[in-house]
């Protein structure tokens, strides 16, 4: 937390650090940072009964209000374009987060989010955080971890660990339009079916094919990873209207999310390989936040520049090459609207009143 405290300092849509001292008697390094506002995780949910250290939770009045209000699309779209520019703010500083979930985010009075918390997050520059073998799954959220991760035997993609990121804010980005924390789910049918084939396993193995098919029915999958004489193969159509139906089932509001180039961003995140996952920096320029990536010989759109510029080379090749304005400004921007309806934990934003201790 300290190092990371420091090496991100004053960067934008992270917690900002103040300092930290040492309690020399108790052995207790606390640390100060600065009032950042709610989680998304208390916006998000109305904690109904905790048994044995688990919360039953529901969606809230805020969570609700986020989807069925009038400025429900801005609200969702403006909450992850500040994510993705704080993981951005991260990876461009050789830091990877790795525990990006809604407890792990804040947002303040003013509708300005942050990323927080630290504790698990990796440098790149550096080996000294951790022991030799690297960070372990104690470090992390299992539940936003990316396939890579779970059934690897990597606690990150080591040739770009930022890439686990990315996965953690599309299954964020899922979380927000179901309204629940179990977003990869299966019916009970389906789970009747695993234990059935399974009944010899162990209760982890069973957990590991509960999450891999719920991937599937995502259509997050590699069907060439399972050996050179073997494949899975899917019967269903794997696209955005497939993704749609999808979340429109699970959505206990039956909204779904309908947003064409939202659905493709979370393709993007969610994508299985984490060498095809989409980084933070083309993320902010892809169509959902920005206006969709017009060729301006055939009126065709793109979610990404890099496919307007395939197509312009496939498509046009020997043609003139048009200007394009590739940084036009975002459709939103952040602090322009009220995020969620939050009570504030202080009385003045941003004093110094957030403070942790570490043993």
């Amino acid at each position: 937390e300290i190092h990371f405290g420091l090496k991100l300092r004053g960067e934008e849509h992270v917690t900002r650090f103040v300092e930290h001292f040492e309690d020399k008697l108790q052995g207790i390094v606390w640390l100060v940072f600065y009032d950042e506002g709610m989680s998304l995780q208390q916006s998000m949910y109305t904690v109904l009964d905790v048994n044995e250290g688990f919360a039953t939770v529901s969606p809230s009045d805020e969570w609700m209000a986020m989807k069925t209000g009038d400025e429900s699309g801005t609200l969702m779209k403006e909450i992850m374009w500040q994510l993705i520019r704080g993981a951005k703010s991260c990876h461009d500083n050789q830091a990877t987060h790795r525990d990006i979930k809604p407890s792990n985010i804040l947002i303040s009075r003013s509708g300005y989010v942050t990323l927080g918390d630290f504790g698990s997050a990796v440098d790149s520059t550096t080996d000294s955080l951790y022991q030799s073998s690297g960070p372990s799954q104690r470090e992390e959220s299992i539940d936003y971890a990316p396939p890579e991760v779970i059934f690897g035997p990597s606690p990150f993609y080591r040739k770009d660990p930022t890439t686990y990121d990315m996965w953690s804010l599309g299954v964020v980005f899922l979380e927000m339009i179901l309204g629940t924390p179990q977003v990869f789910q299966i019916s009970a049918r389906t789970q009747a079916i695993i234990d059935h084939r399974l009944k010899s396993q162990d209760a982890n193995v069973k957990a590991h094919a509960y999450l891999f098919r719920a991937f599937v029915e995502y259509c997050i999958y590699d069907p060439e990873s399972f050996g050179p004489d073997t494949a899975l193969t899917n019967t269903q159509s794997c696209n955005e209207s497939h993704l749609a139906s999808k979340l429109k089932l699970y959505d206990p509001t039956g909204i779904g999310m309908e947003d064409k180039w939202a659905l493709k961003l979370i393709r993007r995140l969610l994508d299985w390989n984490p060498s095809n996952r989409i980084s933070a920096e083309e993320a902010l320029n892809h169509a959902y936040f920005r206006k969709p990536h017009e060729c301006t010989m055939c009126d065709e759109e793109f979610e990404l520049p890099k496919y307007l510029y395939d197509h312009y080379a496939t498509a046009h090749l020997g043609r003139s090459f048009p200007e394009i304005l590739m940084r036009e400004k975002p459709q939103i921007t952040p602090r322009n609207h009220r995020t969620l309806a939050l009570n504030s934990s202080t009385e003045d934003e941003g004093t110094v009143l957030r403070i942790k201790s570490e043993n």
